[in-house]
């Protein structure tokens, strides 16, 4: 197994009564290269431990939608497969389409072309139910609210509801527009209001009950795609007109959206989306820029857009609970940008591997990052955040948190006190910023505290000499202190 350390400073964001920075640092190594069974189509995160791949597959007239697990260890489960549609006569076409959308537990797959929409439901991989879709002129991608168990889509010029757990349809809404053509998209903003936009610019805004509130017409033409994310206390849209691009930053007030800015993007790969978006902070997010092969910078100061063109030279983003992970592929260099949420400041980290591929995806397993070439191999790294090496630049928020004797053989006793009954986590870590023992995990009650370590680690094997830090953290006191074992 190939491996690769490298060490770099950045900044870390910790949360008290006041906003303070720590100089910490980081490590990136590149672990292995994994083959996947077969290509996938699409991939969701169930939790820190594992991954679900799905992949349709059409045997003969039949629809199979076959899906697997992958663990932090790379090690794939055994296949598991659903006949969802038989007769499946049309698909294999040029005009089929197949959404999948994930959330939490349930998995929802749209497949439809000219002549079928069907709507299949997956509970914890499992096919649980389908739906057809009852359409007269044509069906358009719709969007899941599964608060509320809907699944909203466009037929025509109506827009229908299909309750997912009856299968009932009803018309919420018809909307005006010179040709049905140009196109329509519709999109759900953080579940609590419905967005509409056909072509002309008009955007229709609904309440989460689906009434009918308020419309906005920018007066362009000939939508042909849009998208939204939720940013700055607004949205960021991004539509495609004709041939040319645009975003604009919008508000809701008074249930109204309100256009702030509107500028041109650059175009997209299949000029559908930002790809994979991921937000930074409040006010910026990243991503993928595939007509350009780099990852885009965007945000919002004073309420207008701002732009970076050339922020990454890369391929793909990866969101990890607390940094974000920009990985570039070019020749046989692999890069990894590890970005810090608050500033986004980034170091790069540089692997040599022998593959190349055209497209790439990647996925978070707590420390693992897993990239997912076209060619069926994954490749895995580890991002550790490590602890600062110095902690004298970082004030005090509480003398209570301290540890006793220090310098110690061979065991010493850490002492904090909590104004309140508190979920706490005390940790030990090594030198590399290594977590190698959790004392503390769980709530805590009120009052003083002393825990002892004996200097051994999660194995249970002795520590060697040397520095190591612990670590306290509750919901509003992040702090790290340094001690010294001596033998």
């Amino acid at each position: 197994m190939c491996r690769k350390s490298v060490i770099i400073t950045m900044f870390l964001f910790t949360l008290s009564s006041l906003f303070l920075y720590a100089q910490v640092s980081y490590e990136v190594d590149f672990q292995n290269t994994h083959s996947i069974p077969w290509t996938y189509h699409s991939i969701e995160k169930l939790n820190e431990s594992f991954l679900r791949f799905w992949k349709l597959n059409i045997e003969g007239d039949s629809l199979y939608v076959k899906s697997f697990t992958m663990d932090s260890t790379a090690t794939f489960s055994a296949l598991q497969t659903n006949l969802v549609m038989e007769n499946t006569a049309g698909y294999g076409g040029d005009h089929n389409e197949f959404f999948f959308e994930h959330y939490e537990t349930k998995t929802m797959l749209h497949c439809y072309s000219n002549s079928f929409s069907t709507i299949f439901i997956f509970e914890d991989g499992v096919y649980e139910n389908s739906f057809d879709l009852p359409y007269e002129d044509e069906v358009c991608n719709g969007t899941v609210l599964w608060d509320t168990g809907t699944f909203l889509y466009i037929d025509g010029y109506d827009v229908m509801r299909l309750d997912l757990e009856t299968g009932d349809t009803e018309l919420i809404y018809t909307y005006d527009a010179p040709n049905i053509d140009q196109g329509t998209e519709l999109f759900s903003l953080n579940n609590d209001y419905l967005a509409l936009m056909v072509n002309g610019g008009c955007i229709h805004l609904f309440d989460s009950e689906f009434n009918y509130l308020s419309e906005n017409v920018l007066e362009l033409d000939w939508l042909d795609s849009a998208s939204a994310i939720p940013i700055a206390d607004g949205y960021i849209f991004h539509f495609r007109f004709s041939f040319d691009e645009y975003g604009f930053y919008a508000r809701i007030v008074d249930n109204e959206l309100v256009v702030e800015d509107i500028m041109p993007f650059e175009p997209q790969a299949d000029f559908s989306q930002f790809n994979n978006p991921v937000i930074l902070n409040q006010t910026q997010f990243l991503y993928e820029n595939h007509w350009y092969n780099q990852v885009s910078l965007k945000g919002i100061v004073d309420n207008e857009i701002t732009w970076d063109e050339n922020f990454y030279d890369g391929k793909t983003v990866a969101a990890m609970e607390e940094d974000v992970v920009v990985f570039v592929m070019q020749d046989s260099l692999h890069r990894l940008h590890v970005v810090d949420r608050e500033t986004s400041d980034y170091r790069t980290f540089t692997f040599r591997q022998s593959a190349t591929s055209s497209y790439w995806s990647a996925q978070t397993l707590g420390e693992h990052v897993y990239f997912f070439s076209g060619t069926s191999l994954i490749y895995e790294y580890t991002v550790h955040r490590l602890v600062p090496v110095n902690d004298d630049d970082v004030p005090s928020l509480d003398d209570s948190l301290t540890n006793y004797p220090n310098p110690f053989n061979p065991t010493t006793t850490i002492a904090f006190s909590l104004a309140e009954k508190s979920n706490v986590e005390l940790s030990i870590y090594n030198i590399k910023g290594q977590k190698i023992k959790t004392l503390v995990s769980g709530m805590t009650d009120s009052g003083e505290h002393r825990i002892e370590w004996d200097g051994l680690d999660s194995m249970n094997k002795p520590s060697s000499s040397g520095v190591y830090f612990y670590r306290l953290k509750t919901a509003g006191y992040d702090r790290v202190r340094k001690m010294i074992l001596i033998k």
